[in-house]
C-alpha cells in the first residue's frame, strides 16, 4: 500500500533566514544508492518544526538518513542528522 510518510524535524541550529536544506538518502549498507531527494529553502513552520512528506512508493525497505542544515551553512557537519526505518 502506498502512503505519505510525515516527518517533523526540530532543528538544533537556527539559521538567520529560517530556511533549511534537507537531504534524504539510504543509510548504512544501502548507502551506495543514489540520494532519494534534496529540498532547498525548506521553511521552519510556526510550530517550530520543519515538516516534510515522503511518498512511500519511492522508498524501499531499509534505514534512511535525513540531513537538515541551515541554508546559509557552508559546512555539511553543521546541522542535524536523523534516521528512520521503512519496514
Amino acid at each position: 500500500m502506498r502512503r505519505a510518510i510525515e516527518l517533523k524535524l526540530v532543528p538544533s541550529v537556527h539559521g538567520a533566514s529560517g530556511k533549511y536544506r534537507l537531504t534524504v538518502e539510504p543509510s548504512g549498507a544501502s548507502a551506495g544508492h543514489a540520494t532519494v531527494g534534496t529540498l532547498d529553502s525548506v521553511a521552519l513552520g510556526p510550530d517550530g518544526y520543519v515538516t516534510i512528506f515522503l511518498y512511500s512508493a519511492a522508498l524501499t525497505s531499509g534505514l534512511y538518513d535525513v540531513a537538515l542544515n541551515a541554508s546559509e551553512s557552508a559546512r555539511a557537519d553543521e546541522g542535524d542528522r536523523f534516521e528512520f526505518r521503512v519496514p
